[in-house]
């Protein structure tokens, strides 16, 4: 794999602009169309995001929430601030009430993480 990033590394070295304006997004394209492939659904509910954080704020912000709805969420979760800020303070979204919980790891896992340390 190293080998294949290094070759791919060098191609896009050799000519970034011809990279960026003509083949980027077709290799997108068709990397996408093999994750629809793979998750069985359609290549246009496929997005890439830059990062965990962005992505779960894309969800965030295009589902319909309505009155009542509730995120429940454990501190020992990643959960990215932009979208928290996003649910408390956008006044164009009353919902979702985001609740958090402190989720208690089993005292089994604490040993064993201080052994790994």
């Amino acid at each position: 794999m190293l080998e294949e990033i290094g070759k791919l590394n060098k191609h896009i070295e050799a000519n970034p602009d011809r990279f960026m304006r003509l083949e980027l997004r077709p290799a997108l394209e068709n990397v996408r169309s093999q994750m629809a492939d793979f998750l069985k659904v359609k290549s246009n509910e496929i997005i890439f995001t830059i990062n965990t954080s962005m992505g779960v704020d894309v969800v965030l912000r295009n589902l319909e929430w309505e009155e009542g709805d509730t995120i429940l969420a454990c501190e020992s979760w990643f959960i990215p601030y932009q979208s928290q800020s996003y649910i408390r303070f956008n006044p164009a979204h009353q919902f979702p009430l985001l609740m958090r919980l402190l989720a208690v790891l089993p005292l089994i896992f604490l040993k064993y993480s201080r052994i790994l340390r």
